[in-house]
């Protein structure tokens, strides 16, 4: 996580409260004597601490605590210490700070909450689409597709412009949260918000069809792209052939590799296996074997290549 250590010293150099004694000068001196020791013997006082902070509408200096408390790791933070932070700082007008904990609370493995999410509205805090975007990716990467989908909500109900950005970070959330419904529902509205899909859309739609078993699907939206005069590219290939595979049509999957093929598009790895695995499983050894050598030609072409 991208704390500032530097900036948490500047912001804390002041008076502060840990429990009921008072704490003098700057954060490293607060912070080697008393903060650190008390919180991490009890949960309690970092609730205390927070909770006067908040009080105090000392928002700076709640937000700075919260980034030393995560940069030591002594302590695990809570959903509601993070909340505590961001309602704090959206009532100081701070919305990049509330922001920032918004963002960083599924790369910490918690769960933002309405409170978390309705707070900057309320206080008609004014935050762009690129800072939208930035806590929609980091709710993809921390698996939290639900929130993805709550702050795209919130984005059309507030008026924040939306681009194609928002629309594939929110289509991946709900990909690797094995939603493909909500993934293509998403990408079925694109054209109703005047956004054009591109080859990221189409293949996270297809990959989260894919975790879903729906080869058909699938199959659909690789089709569509072509109509829609979008080139795909391996990875939508490649989520398709993994469609195919798990779907067990293996004639679906070659035909796809051969699409690949005469298309010009980079084979790889999981493109050969998933082709492979489909001739076994349709119990086609001899073509998996032919498929087995050519990936290992292909690789020491590669290799060749590479080395020259």
């Amino acid at each position: 996580m991208n704390w500032c250590r530097s900036c948490a010293k500047q912001r804390l150099k002041d008076t502060w409260i840990v429990g009921q004694r008072p704490v003098q000068g700057n954060l490293e001196a607060s912070l080697e004597s008393m903060l650190l020791p008390e919180v991490r013997r009890s949960k309690a006082i970092l609730q205390q601490v927070l909770r006067k902070l908040s009080e105090q509408k000392r928002a700076n200096l709640l937000y700075a605590t919260l980034k030393t408390i995560e940069e030591d790791g002594g302590i695990k933070l809570e959903d509601s210490n993070c909340t505590v932070g961001i309602s704090t700082c959206a009532r100081a007008k701070m919305w990049q700070q509330a922001l920032k904990l918004l963002e960083v609370m599924p790369e910490m493995k918690l769960q933002p909450n309405v409170i978390s999410y309705n707070v900057m509205p309320e206080m008609k805090l004014q935050p762009n689409v690129i800072s939208y975007n930035a806590t929609i990716s980091a709710c993809e990467k921390g698996g939290q597709w639900r929130q993805a989908l709550m702050l795209f909500e919130a984005m059309r109900k507030g008026k924040v412009a939306l681009d194609v950005i928002s629309c594939n970070a929110t289509i991946s959330s709900c990909e690797k949260g094995g939603q493909w419904p909500q993934a293509l529902k998403l990408l079925e509205a694109m054209p109703e918000m005047k956004l054009q899909p591109n080859v990221i859309s189409y293949s996270a739609a297809i990959s989260a069809c894919e975790k879903g078993g729906q080869w058909p699907q699938a199959l659909k939206l690789l089709e569509a792209m072509r109509e829609m005069k979008v080139q795909p590219n391996v990875i939508s290939y490649d989520a398709a052939i993994s469609a195919c595979e798990k779907g067990g049509q293996w004639r679906q999957a070659l035909k796809l590799f051969e699409a690949m093929r005469k298309g010009k598009v980079s084979l790889d790895v999981i493109s050969y296996n998933a082709a492979i695995s489909a001739c076994e499983k349709g119990g086609h050894l001899r073509q998996a074997l032919k498929l087995l050598e050519a990936m290992r030609e292909a690789m020491r072409t590669a290799a060749t290549s590479f080395n020259r």
